[in-house]
């Protein structure tokens, strides 16, 4: 799954993207990855990958981040655009209980 937001001011728009999925790591273990992507929206940005041993983890560093990104003026998108949504959907089984985490449609 993955939340996308962005920030837009004088400056140029800024965009703010987070995924998250299981994956088994060169270590042969299962983690959770969480990807970031950041930057001005039409360029690359940058990236980063933070690996996490158990989901309650990686959750709690995505609602952090969330939570972070609001304080800091961006606006998650719940529609994103064809630009915005050509990156793979990872959907984390176990996360519709909680509001943030809802499947929502890229349509």
């Amino acid at each position: 799954m993955h939340l996308y937001y962005e920030q837009r001011s004088d400056g140029g728009s800024r965009f703010y993207r987070m995924s998250w999925q299981e994956s088994i790591p060169e270590s042969g273990s299962l983690a959770w990855l969480v990807r970031l992507r950041w930057g001005f929206v039409g360029q690359a940005g940058q990236q980063r990958k933070l690996w996490f041993s158990y989901r309650e983890e990686a959750l709690h560093k995505i609602l952090h981040l969330h939570r972070l990104r609001l304080r800091q003026g961006y606006e998650r998108l719940h529609r994103p655009t064809a630009e915005q949504s050509r990156f793979e959907f990872l959907f984390a089984e176990g996360t519709e209980q909680l509001d943030l985490f809802l499947p929502l449609s890229a349509a």
